[in-house]
């Protein structure tokens, strides 16, 4: 009779660790456990024909903004841009993919191809000049600026296509140019990617909630390899791009998920996987990260009052060229005034009530070890759910409104009275105009409701204790009901 019960509780115990490991397998699932997909991350012409595939379409919409017709919503440079491809990249891509769009982006491919002196292959020799990238831009604080003059001349990149293909020109350019020139550890890689790009920046903020990471599978296995192929490269493919190291790489908000360590690791010890959303908020806060944050919420309200708010004087002056060409009299003090403001507001305002908050956080606390600084820095990931689901409100807004003219463009994408397709005659239409408040209402709640819980979680390993963590919490709670209720307002009101 004890043999039977202890058979039965040994199978009971075997079932509930079975149960278990379905219930953690569903967010920590290695896709390289799929032969198709481990095939595919370790073929070398994976990432090149995504990037090929996407430069022959990027390379269309830069002609049709350059050559095709000025009238943006008739250009294909516009409407693939930005209603389409920014759309799919901040409701889709980031959520569930983190950096997927870094693995296939074009514009960095014409100069890591160069400097590679190779496309598909790993050559011996490279294209690189050799000079040392400086420590002090070892950061995103390039990539905050970057983001912040695009936002100040959004109103002219988001509806004169000639200066959508040039910017997409001028990073390439860049992209080139730093291939070449500069190394990082001694090896090239995407300095562009990594340090410059202003898209770049608030992807990987954003992609700390993605759904998928590369990590080491076992790190005493990574601290016990010499060859540390992951970095160095071999025969297989080339050393980490993004000059990580899978072995202590505990998020992956600088990995392009580009493979490389997969290809070339010796030991079948990297992973494809999946994982909890927002899983990598809780791990290392930088400053400058944290600016990223505020930089998102502050250009996200001022694309809404521009885009779709009612005030006549300031859609005047975001926009400092009159007409829809590119070659007309730029109004530098309008210019000067709109940049001022959204400068002002994402780097000094909304950074200096958060760290108000901070020390009422610490004042409510009663901790005096704790310093406002680390409570600033550390808090502000904890706005990372509500800017990214403002922002997907946004584009969802625009995206429902703005999307038919995907349908004609496609036939017709220089505005030349083509028909490729047969869909060049679509006429615009919204599709559920009235579902679209009530869509961006719950993306901001949602947004609400995973800083809410982040916001814990982080005050929580600040404090230790739960009661202290719930008291140093709410001045953060007001904040990001305060922002909450502003954007609501401008998605629902206006």
């Amino acid at each position: 009779m004890s043999d039977l019960n202890s058979r039965r509780s040994g199978t009971e115990s075997e079932m509930t660790d079975f149960k278990n490991e379905n219930r953690v397998g569903l967010f920590n699932f290695d896709l390289t456990r799929i032969k198709i997909l481990n095939k595919i991350f370790k073929s070398r012409s994976f990432q090149p024909a995504l990037m090929l595939l996407n430069m022959i379409v990027f390379a269309v919409l830069i002609l049709a903004g350059i050559y095709g017709t000025p009238i943006g919503n008739r250009n294909a440079a516009i409407i693939m841009v930005w209603i389409l491809w920014f759309s799919l990249l901040i409701a889709l891509l980031v959520p569930l993919g983190g950096r997927a769009w870094c693995l296939m982006c074009p514009l960095p491919a014409p100069g890591e191809w160069l400097s590679r002196l190779s496309i598909i292959r790993k050559a011996k020799h490279q294209l690189n000049l050799g000079l040392k990238w400086p420590k002090k831009l070892d950061n995103i604080w390039m990539q905050n600026f970057g983001f912040l003059i695009i936002a100040t001349l959004s109103p002219v990149i988001l509806t004169r296509p000639a200066a959508t293909s040039y910017m997409l020109l001028f990073f390439i350019f860049l992209g080139i140019i730093l291939s070449v020139l500069f190394k990082k550890q001694g090896r090239i890689g995407r300095i562009f990617c990594k340090f410059v790009c202003p898209v770049g920046g608030f992807i990987g903020l954003y992609s700390l909630m993605g759904a998928v990471e590369v990590k080491s599978k076992n790190t005493e296995v990574c601290q016990k390899c010499r060859d540390k192929s992951c970095i160095k490269g071999n025969e297989k493919g080339w050393g980490c791009p993004w000059y990580e190291y899978p072995g202590n790489m505990d998020r992956n908000l600088y990995c392009g998920l580009c493979t490389e360590c997969i290809k070339t690791c010796p030991n079948e010890n990297v992973a494809f996987r999946t994982r909890p959303f927002g899983a990598d908020l809780l791990k290392k806060k930088k400053v400058d990260e944290a600016f990223k944050s505020f930089i998102m919420l502050g250009s996200g309200l001022f694309f809404l009052t521009v885009f779709f708010g009612w005030w006549g004087s300031l859609k005047d002056i975001a926009d400092p060229i009159t007409g829809v060409y590119l070659a007309g009299p730029i109004q530098w003090k309008d210019l000067i005034r709109y940049g001022g403001m959204l400068w002002g507001v994402s780097l000094g305002v909304i950074p200096l009530v958060y760290l108000a908050c901070s020390w009422l956080s610490k004042l409510v606390s009663g901790n005096n070890e704790i310093s406002p600084k680390k409570l600033f820095v550390d808090y502000a990931y904890a706005l990372v759910p509500l800017g990214l689901m403002i922002w997907v409100g946004f584009v969802v807004g625009m995206l429902m409104i703005n999307g038919s003219y995907v349908v004609s463009v496609i036939s017709d994408p220089f505005g030349w009275g083509w028909n490729l397709f047969g869909t060049s005659g679509f006429k615009w239409r919204p599709f559920f105009p009235g579902a679209i408040p009530y869509i961006q209402l719950g993306c901001v709640l949602i947004g609400l409701m995973g800083s809410f819980s982040k916001g814990y979680k982080i005050s929580l390993e600040i404090f230790r204790k739960k009661s202290i963590a719930l008291k140093a919490l709410m001045p953060m709670n007001a904040f990001f009901i305060i922002f909450g209720v502003v954007f609501i307002y401008f998605f629902v009101m206006v």
